[in-house]
């Protein structure tokens, strides 16, 4: 009994570790597997932690912007402000980093640095996060944090995405399309 309850714990271990596929709005970002490329494979030696990203494009922050704003009834000038910003710094949409991990520096954010790169492997875009203070884990969770990237040009679709984390051997790769 005791060998089924490790080897449960094990391989449910195992798919968080190559980082979770996630549909959020228009695109998806698809986790590149080591049998479709060797390109950002990681090669992890613990197995319950949690790298992921999503995308949203200028559209979809600026519709989200509006139903808060509606939602906790913003005054008009805080809305055009909020707006004009974004259009500003994130005119290419934006790019959130989920981190989940078992060690709590392994969640700073200052570990971490985003690559964006074109379908020719151009590097578009590069962000290190600055250090940010986890979040304090809740029940069965790890510590874990989340970093936001505002692309300041517009951006081809599909693209993809690096996550280099300091002290990892390779980076984790992620390829953003279209879905709709």
């Amino acid at each position: 009994m005791k060998t089924v309850a490790f080897l449960f714990i094990l391989l449910s271990g195992i798919f968080y570790a190559y980082g979770q596929d996630e549909i959020t709005g228009e695109y998806f970002a698809k986790t590149i597997y080591p049998d479709e490329t060797k390109e950002g494979y990681v090669e992890n030696t613990s197995y319950n932690y949690v790298t992921s990203i999503k995308y949203r494009s200028l559209k979809e922050v600026l519709e989200e912007t509006k139903e808060t704003a509606e939602n906790e009834m913003w005054t008009k000038e805080k809305l055009v402000s909020k707006i004009a910003a974004y259009k500003t710094i994130g005119a290419g949409g934006e790019i959130e980093l989920y981190v989940e991990r078992i060690i709590l520096e392994a969640t700073d954010l200052s570990e971490y640095t985003i690559i964006v790169k074109d379908t020719l492997n151009k590097e578009l875009f590069r962000h290190h996060f600055s250090k940010s203070l986890p979040q304090v884990p809740s029940k069965n969770r790890n510590w874990w944090n989340i970093g936001l990237f505002y692309l300041p040009k517009s951006i081809v679709v599909p693209f993809y995405v690096y996550v280099v984390e300091a002290g990892e051997r390779n980076p984790y790769k992620f390829r953003v399309f279209k879905v709709r």
